[in-house]
């Protein structure tokens, strides 16, 4: 149903959750989402994007971590990271703490992302200097709106879309 659009991606990710994560807690999840953050910052993670996180937090940048995918394994890659802040999809958890399959607070994703980064900014952005590296095409919005936008490794239809804005193409 996604694939032909009847669905969208908040709908999938639920679809996901509920089917495979359903019932279990984080505790249930502890040793793979080790195993696969693991993986991520071994082979996962562009070294280029590790130096300018890294220079990033040398010069006292507040950083933040912004991610569709789900905070049951995003917050420990931004802690393993030493990112300031972590925003993403949260996973909604039952009373026991166990995964439902729903979102809690909906889906980070496109203009919800940008909404969640402008809550945790607030409305005066006058003594910052925002800079968003963004890879994919939900990103525009976000994009639009910081003071710098980086895209990383964009195809060329993504570079397409994104005509108009001012930003910057790194190939890392």
């Amino acid at each position: 149903m996604f694939k032909m659009h009847l669905r969208d991606n908040s709908w999938l990710k639920m679809r996901f959750l509920e089917s495979i994560l359903g019932g279990l807690t984080d505790a249930d999840l502890q040793s793979w989402t080790q195993d696969f953050v693991d993986r991520i910052l071994t082979n996962g993670l562009r070294p280029r994007a590790a130096e300018v996180l890294r220079d990033h937090q040398c010069l006292g940048d507040r950083t933040v971590l912004l991610s569709a995918s789900p905070d049951f394994f995003v917050r420990e890659i931004a802690t393993r990271l030493k990112f300031s802040e972590c925003v993403c999809t949260i996973a909604e958890r039952d009373a026991r703490g166990c995964l439902t399959g729903n979102l809690d607070g909906g889906n980070c994703y496109g203009l919800e992302k940008l909404r969640r980064m402008q809550s945790l900014l607030g409305a005066d952005r006058s003594d910052m200097r925002v800079i968003a590296y963004a890879d994919h095409s939900s990103d525009l919005p976000l994009l639009r709106w910081v003071d710098d936008a980086v895209l990383v490794n964009p195809s060329r239809g993504l570079c397409r879309v994104a005509q108009g804005i001012p930003l910057k193409v790194v190939r890392w």
